[in-house]
């Protein structure tokens, strides 16, 4: 069985995924160019858009999830027609056991707590960047606030 899955956000800054692998306890692999999957496509489940059953279980850096071997690929985005596209997706197999801590860790197969995480740091990297002051609350509803303000000296 496989169920590789694609997020549909963008992911545009390295640094902003590496924040968020250190805030959700995973393990960042830089450079690292294969993750660690079920290990073939079986045709059970839709490929992601732009990807061929080749192209799975290479990326160009890995995530490692605690309590799976199994890993996410940090890989370039793709058109539909395969060609290289701006930005990088997260592939990863949600399949049984070893796929269930990565679905739980990223918060489900859409991985919307890594996508949440991500605009949050992505914001606050820009914003320190520029000289804004940034504080961060999370809500007791779990959506996380930024305040920006004037800028440092």
């Amino acid at each position: 069985m496989s169920h590789v899955v694609q997020i549909r956000t963008v992911l545009k800054d390295i640094e902003a995924v590496k924040l968020v692998c250190a805030e959700l306890g995973l393990t960042f692999r830089e450079n690292q160019n294969t993750y660690a999957w079920w290990g073939t496509s079986v045709g059970d489940y839709p490929l992601p858009t732009g990807f061929a059953a080749k192209d799975l279980g290479h990326c160009e850096h890995a995530i490692g999830v605690p309590g799976t071997p199994w890993e996410i690929g940090v890989v370039r985005c793709r058109n539909k027609d395969g060609s290289l596209a701006e930005g990088y997706t997260l592939l990863f197999d949600f399949y049984g056991d070893r796929g269930a801590p990565i679905a739980k860790a990223l918060g489900g197969t859409d991985a919307k707590l890594f996508v949440q995480r991500y605009g949050a740091c992505k914001a606050t990297l820009e914003a320190r960047r520029k000289g804004y002051l940034v504080q961060r609350t999370t809500q007791q509803n779990g959506t996380i606030r930024l305040t920006i303000s004037g800028r440092s000296l």
